[in-house]
């Protein structure tokens, strides 16, 4: 429900002046002649302005700034590599998963668990697990409320958990098995990443005893395959893989570009010593391994 703003009249005139200060920000997101960077910093002030979102000016806030947000997301292509339109992207997602989810919202919910149900199916590991929070936030307080009519966000739902769950044995065999090792990241496609196979369980349930009639019919062809991911055993870690010689030479190109550039600006700098900067190459990979083996660990627990 809509929150009240303290103070009185001075707080709700100065959230009505703070709203309409941001209101031009909203174009920056239709207008083609905007950049990415200033479509950053709009979004970086749009975060700024969370305790709008508490007053009675929230419903001004969505009538304003959901549509333009959503058009960023639906306008602009998925980024499977780290770029500024990832961020960007990114960064408005995280927007639309702090927007309070009472009755302000509501006639955005059916929009909004669209845009989710989207993300799932095409946009990258650190995307889909946030559009999967914010999807199980809004059936939890809105959705459950008037369930019937939703039923087609159930079935989509679950289809994009059983790809997740039919493509786990590939991608723990990437992860683990193959040599070179390919391990998840932010950037990996939703459906072949270890942090979605752990994020998945909690709506799964939920949705299933929101559902109870349409879980029993998709159930069967689903349990098996979260069986069989709970039962995989993890890597040992006293046998972690070494360092992809791919990833030597990424690392040794990026580290040449860097030192053309502290040529070009007149041997500004010091490059880290041949050493050390070895030792960074294996610490950074080994935060990798042990970041995707404690994934695995979360998925099974959660499936269990």
């Amino acid at each position: 429900m809509e929150g009240g703003a303290p103070g009185g009249c001075s707080a709700q005139t100065s959230s009505m002046a703070q709203l309409e200060s941001l209101t031009r920000l909203a174009k920056i997101f239709t207008d083609p002649s905007c950049d990415i960077e200033a479509r950053k910093k709009a979004t970086d002030a749009i975060k700024d302005s969370q305790e709008l979102w508490h007053t009675k000016e929230y419903r001004r806030f969505l009538e304003v700034f959901f549509e333009p947000l959503v058009s960023q997301l639906t306008s602009t292509p998925p980024q499977f590599e780290d770029s500024e339109l990832h961020k960007l992207r990114h960064s408005v997602l995280e927007v639309l998963s702090k927007l309070p989810p009472n009755d302000v919202l509501r006639p955005y919910m059916p929009r909004l668990l669209a845009l989710c149900l989207e993300l799932l199916r095409s946009d990258s590991q650190a995307n889909g697990v946030l559009a999967m929070r914010v999807l199980l936030d809004l059936n939890k307080n809105l959705v459950r409320s008037q369930a019937a009519g939703f039923e087609g966000q159930f079935n989509e739902c679950v289809a994009f958990i059983e790809k997740v769950y039919a493509e786990f044995p590939a991608t723990y065999s990437e992860a683990f098995s193959s040599s070179p090792p390919r391990l998840p990241s932010d950037f990996s496609p939703t459906y072949r990443s270890l942090k979605m196979v752990a994020e998945c369980p909690l709506p799964l349930m939920f949705l299933m005893q929101l559902f109870p009639q349409l879980a029993k019919a998709r159930a069967p062809a689903l349990l098996p395959s979260m069986v069989a991911a709970a039962s995989l055993r993890g890597p040992e870690l006293s046998a972690l893989p070494g360092v992809p010689a791919a990833l030597w030479q990424r690392e040794q190109q990026r580290r040449d570009r860097e030192a053309s550039l502290r040529a070009a600006r007149g041997g500004e700098g010091q490059l880290l010593p041949e050493e050390k900067w070895r030792e960074q190459v294996n610490d950074k990979w080994r935060e990798q391994v042990l970041a995707a083996v404690a994934d695995l660990k979360v998925a099974q627990v959660r499936l269990q």
